[in-house]
């Protein structure tokens, strides 16, 4: 192994070696993104340099923890869909296999040839797309590259789980029923686990591939304490059976997971879903910034824009906007949560287009008085009865017309609506979740 860390070492002292003539023979005419990109490999293999100085003494052992810093060096600024699968190093003796942690998520590896062909088939790959040396590193940097993504995908990803689906969709209904009949008034724990599933994934941000339901962060500080996830806490409160019952479960798969269910179940359309999210010790990953849509962003047109950044940056457009919207079909406001009142629909158990439809058809003014006394909650609008509400990011969908053109089109054809919101809600489920369990293993584009 000492020679092999030899070799490693120099071949990294070679290239740093080469990259830094590289740049001095071409200072006038390199570029500042070009000297950015140089700058990140260089990063990546000094980091690496530094394990291997000290690996000789460390009985050949590398840590997941310590490939996954690299990659992380790495996608900070190259959109490469790995994800962490550790934030911690382990002070687990050496071991010739590779074992798991389950605890505490650490993997450990033996430096073989295939803890090598991680790391550098990554570091390869980089410099295939962005250094000066690409012409000559090209061939054998594809060729690790196809490697790496056929061997290194489980190392980011948990294996998706071997629970059976069907018991867990059964469980989940079993508590929406046992608490319906509770409150005897008509309402479920359906809509709040729809928004629940849709929190998890909605602080996805696709420019550097954060965020997203893989983690389960939202049980941690600060997610837990967004403005826009307040009440959430007794919906993942409500699931605790259910996880106890699914121990091998994540918590991310079963957050996602009782969203669709509860679109199903409610008569809505089939969701593509898989299993395989793991779940994070914490959230020190989250943004401090809630990412989450808001309700108002004070206005026509900063609504318009409000919507469009937030859901822009997760890689949305206008249609599937709209469409993702529709899910406001089912559930209701509460004021002890969000401040807000109220359902959008007569039908708040049911998932069909008719949000879409009262949109159009009712009357919406702004929502003065509740039960009698003035209404000192925050803006929002209510048809001819009071009994239903919109906020104002509902109404921006009619007065805005790239997005009321959708609206119509949806309020007309709920099979055109149910065809779009799965295609788009399982893409929001995917955000910022491995590849691995999204995609079959030979699918790579």
């Amino acid at each position: 192994m000492v020679v092999l860390f030899s070799t490693l070492r120099q071949n990294v002292c070679i290239f740093l070696a080469q990259m830094e003539t590289n740049n001095i023979n071409n200072h006038q005419k390199t570029n500042n993104e070009n000297r950015n990109n140089n700058h990140d490999i260089a990063v990546a293999y000094h980091y690496l340099l530094n394990i291997l100085e000290t690996k000789t003494c460390q009985k050949d052992a590398i840590t997941a923890a310590e490939v996954d810093h690299i990659i992380v060096v790495i996608t900070g600024r190259h959109n490469i869909m790995y994800r962490l699968s550790s934030s911690s190093t382990t002070s687990q003796t050496a071991a010739t296999t590779t074992t798991t942690t389950t605890s505490h998520h650490t993997t450990l590896y033996s430096w073989n040839d295939r803890s090598r062909l991680y790391v550098f088939s990554i570091l390869t790959m980089l410099v295939v797309n962005t250094a000066r040396f690409a012409n000559r590193l090209a061939p054998p940097a594809a060729m690790a590259g196809f490697a790496l993504y056929a061997s290194i995908q489980d190392a980011h990803a948990k294996e998706a789980s071997k629970t059976d689906l069907n018991q867990v969709r059964q469980a989940i209904m079993d508590v929406v029923e046992t608490d319906a009949e509770k409150r005897g008034d008509g309402t479920s724990l359906a809509g709040t686990f729809i928004r629940l599933a849709w929190h998890c994934c909605g602080t996805y941000k696709a420019s550097d591939d954060s965020g997203g339901s893989n983690g389960a962060r939202m049980r941690f500080h600060p997610e837990a304490d967004y403005g826009n996830n307040a009440g959430l806490d007794k919906a993942r409160a409500a699931l605790e059976p259910v996880k106890a019952k699914f121990p091998d479960l994540s918590y991310a798969d079963l957050y996602t997971y009782a969203g669709v269910v509860c679109v199903e179940e409610s008569g809505g359309p089939k969701i593509p879903f898989k299993t395989g999210r793991v779940d994070f010790e914490d959230g020190s990953t989250s943004d401090k910034e809630d990412r989450l849509p808001n309700a108002n962003y004070g206005g026509r047109d900063k609504n318009v824009a409000g919507m469009r950044a937030v859901f822009n940056r997760m890689g949305f457009d206008d249609q599937e906007i709209v469409a993702l919207l529709g899910a406001h079909a089912m559930g209701r406001c509460h004021t002890d949560a969000s401040g807000f009142w109220g359902p959008w629909t007569n039908a708040e158990t049911t998932f069909s287009n008719e949000y879409f439809r009262l949109l159009l058809e009712e009357r919406w003014s702004p929502k003065m008085t509740h039960n009698g006394k003035p209404w000192t909650g925050p803006d929002q609008f209510e048809d001819s009865t009071g009994k239903l509400m919109m906020l104002p990011v509902d109404l921006t969908l009619v007065a805005e017309p790239a997005f009321r053109k959708w609206v119509e089109i949806y309020a007309k054809d709920e099979d055109k609506f149910f065809k779009d919101f799965a295609a788009a809600f399982a893409k929001l489920l995917a955000l910022g979740v491995p590849n691995a369990i999204v995609k079959p293993w030979y699918q790579f584009w």
